[in-house]
């Protein structure tokens, strides 16, 4: 799961949009290139990524605030 939570900044991050775009894309760990297939989380799905990226981030529910966005977050799946 990744979230789009820009730190509290207003404008949505450009990633959100290619995703939301194109929900190919690639991600490295370990320098090992792993592709993978996005999908928004949205309803049921999206308050629990909520809550474990708060776990995670203290500050997450402090950066929609000052945002004044929802914070998109996005299931990736290995393809």
């Amino acid at each position: 799961m990744i979230g789009g939570g820009a730190a509290g900044k207003t404008r949505t991050p450009d990633w959100v949009a290619n995703l939301r775009a194109n929900a190919e894309a690639a991600v490295w760990i370990r320098r090992r290139r792993i592709p993978v297939r996005a999908g928004e989380l949205t309803g049921e799905e999206r308050d629990p990524a909520g809550g474990h990226a708060t776990r995670i981030w203290p500050g997450v529910p402090r950066y929609a605030e000052r945002s004044g966005r929802v914070i998109p977050y996005f299931r990736l799946v290995e393809r």
